[in-house]
């Protein structure tokens, strides 16, 4: 079976074996969009400080938790694991003091991270599982801003929570994506991966286009033009060839892009 895998950066562009910062690449991406999106459809709220600390520490105690399951017990770091980890717990608290039913994202979120980690604890890093499960509990966290800062209004599906969930889909296709695209530049996986990374992309600009024409929440056009040229970018650069750091500039436009197009029609 084909195993989707985002290599990890070269040693000389981020300190890889440290913990301290994610060596994927799309990481970065994963940790921000999801929360810039949702905090601007929402508004600034408050409460938004402390979530965002704690979102960017927990996303980097998961990171770190990844690399710690899978480097060899005599090479293993836990001070970013423990550092991190206590950061994001204190930063949830405040956030939880301020609205207790922000909870139940933790029901939704948690077994997805355990999902992600028990894959890698198994040799699995880069699995489906493993990416699949990490990029939906990312995407996430756009909703749960919109939620923190909305006083309710995500439950009542109203036309802007409709927006939110919208461009939650547009997150969560652009970043599962971004894992195939990836692995098709960075690995050599076959033919088969490729075709794969083509072929998700394709269905997933018919997927948007038919979302954004049903519930009027974004103009067809724009996830359109945003999907062919996500479709362009997984079908010609593999095929061309790319270094690392060009592989993550590629990425930081395309989540650049991702972030623009939801931002310009949503705030």
């Amino acid at each position: 079976m084909t195993t989707l895998e985002l290599r990890s950066a070269s040693p000389a562009s981020l300190p890889v074996g440290s913990g301290w910062l994610p060596s994927r690449h799309g990481a970065w991406a994963l940790l921000v969009v999801p929360l810039v999106v949702g905090v601007a459809i929402a508004g600034w709220h408050p409460v938004h400080g402390p979530l965002a600390l704690a979102w960017t520490a927990g996303f980097l105690a998961f990171e770190a938790a990844r690399g710690w399951l899978a480097t060899p017990r005599s090479g293993r770091v836990v001070a970013p694991v423990l550092t991190y980890t206590v950061l994001a717990g204190a930063a949830g608290g405040v956030v939880l003091a301020h609205d207790p039913s922000l909870a139940l994202w933790l029901a939704v979120f948690f077994p997805l991270v355990a999902l992600s980690l028990g894959a890698v604890a198994r040799g699995r890093a880069g699995s489906v599982v493993d990416e699949g499960a990490a990029v939906l509990a990312a995407g996430l966290v756009l909703p749960a801003a919109y939620d923190a800062g909305s006083a309710g209004r995500l439950v009542a599906m109203d036309a802007t929570g409709t927006t939110v969930w919208v461009a939650f889909a547009v997150v969560l296709a652009y970043s599962f994506g971004a894992v195939l695209y990836a692995s098709t530049m960075l690995a050599e996986r076959g033919p088969r991966l490729y075709a794969a990374s083509v072929g998700f992309h394709a269905v997933a600009l018919v997927l948007m286009r038919v979302v954004a024409m049903s519930t009027r929440a974004l103009h067809p056009v724009s996830l359109v033009l945003l999907f062919g040229a996500l479709v362009m970018r997984a079908a010609v650069l593999p095929r061309r060839g790319a270094t690392p750091a060009q592989v993550a500039m590629s990425e930081a436009g395309a989540a650049l892009a991702v972030a623009a197009v939801l931002l310009l029609q949503t705030t």
